[in-house]
C-alpha cells in the first residue's frame, strides 16, 4: 500500500525575486516548505517556482489550472501572494472554492476557509500600507 496516496498531496511554491524584503536561496525556500509539509502530515509535490520578473504570477496561475489534482499550496511566504487585494483575493478564494488549502511556510499559518483568509489578508494589507505599497482594499472591522 502507498503510504503518500492517503496523505493530503501539497504543491510547494517557491520564487527568485525578493518578498518582504528577503531573498532566500531557492534551495532554503525549498527546505522550509517541505519541512512544513512534513510537520502536518502531507506528501510535499515538487515546488513550482515563480519568474523573477516584478508581479509575475505566472506559476501560481498554474496552480490554478492543477488545482483538481491538489489538496493544498505550500507558499515560501504568504507574502508571494500578489500586492493587488482583488488578484489575490481572487486567486485564494478559487482555490479554497476548489478546496485547495493555502499555507504560508515561513509565516507558519495556514488558510482553510473564508474566516482564516479574512485574518491573513488584513495582516497582508496591514503589511502593504505599512511598506508604502499600492493595495486596493481597505482592512475588515
Amino acid at each position: 500500500m502507498n503510504e503518500s496516496a492517503s496523505m493530503p498531496q501539497w504543491r510547494g511554491y517557491i520564487g527568485s525575486r525578493s518578498y518582504h524584503r528577503e531573498l532566500p536561496p531557492q534551495n532554503v525556500q525549498n527546505l522550509v516548505v517541505r519541512s512544513f509539509c512534513q510537520q502536518h502530515g502531507a506528501n510535499y509535490l515538487l515546488s513550482l517556482t515563480e519568474y523573477a520578473m516584478p508581479e509575475s504570477y505566472l506559476m501560481l496561475n498554474e496552480v490554478l489550472r492543477e488545482a483538481e489534482q491538489i489538496d493544498g499550496l505550500v507558499l515560501y511566504s504568504l507574502y508571494m501572494l500578489p500586492v493587488s487585494y482583488h488578484q489575490r483575493n481572487s486567486m485564494v478564494k478559487q482555490l479554497l472554492d476548489q478546496g485547495v488549502s493555502v499555507h504560508g511556510a515561513a509565516e507558519n499559518l495556514s488558510v482553510y476557509d473564508a474566516s482564516d483568509w479574512q485574518a491573513v489578508d488584513d495582516m497582508l494589507c496591514l503589511h502593504h500600507s505599512l511598506e508604502g505599497l499600492q493595495t486596493d482594499h481597505r482592512l475588515s472591522s
